[in-house]
């Protein structure tokens, strides 16, 4: 091979990846500026981006049939005090509080869930009428929020955030004892 040809190879080499990158970034650019738009902070070691987009989808997605207003009153205790000191652990908690709800309303329906968690619980959940469509859309939502506090441990969650899950997971309890028939707290 010439000194030319070895020189053409090489440069095609060099451009090979930036070049595809370029390609990748002009067709994809109307979601990579969607989600840059919607990026509040950005780390790159460590990879870390804060979801207040995420909260903000959510609370969109809760149903609008809505529980009556003193609803942050009844916010478990316990899970107000665990979120001040740890946001991750009290989201974690509340949602390991819906997935138990859901077994039990699957439990009337005669449906086995025990081996089942996440995103399966509530599909099944919503196969099985105990929980609305709405209401699916919802805690999977919760659940996406839930999946990235505790699976993106360089987060930096706030208490603010770990409260407005709380109550968005204390409306979705509420309206899953009412789809479920599970009216009492002590259920």
């Amino acid at each position: 091979m010439g000194p030319w040809q070895e020189f053409v190879a090489s440069l095609v080499g060099s451009l090979a990846w930036p070049a595809a990158i370029a390609f990748a970034a002009l067709i994809f650019r109307k979601p990579l500026l969607d989600l840059l738009e919607n990026i509040k902070e950005l780390t790159y070691g460590g990879v870390k981006a804060t979801f207040n987009r995420e909260i903000a989808e959510a609370t969109a997605k809760t149903p609008r049939d809505r529980p009556p207003m003193g609803i942050i009153s009844e916010i478990d205790p316990s899970l107000l005090k665990l979120a001040e000191v740890s946001p991750r652990a009290a989201m974690l908690e509340s949602w390991l509080k819906l997935e138990s709800l859901m077994r039990k309303g699957l439990d009337k329906k005669g449906k086995d869930a025990n081996s089942i968690s996440g995103a399966q619980l509530v599909q099944l959940a919503g196969a099985n009428k105990v929980v609305t469509q709405e209401m699916v859309t919802s805690l999977m939502g919760l659940l996406q929020l839930r999946n990235l506090a505790v699976h993106s441990p360089s987060a930096k969650l706030d208490v603010s955030q770990a409260r407005e899950f709380l109550v968005l997971a204390e409306v979705n309890e509420y309206l899953l004892r009412q789809s479920a028939g599970l009216d009492s707290k002590q259920e």
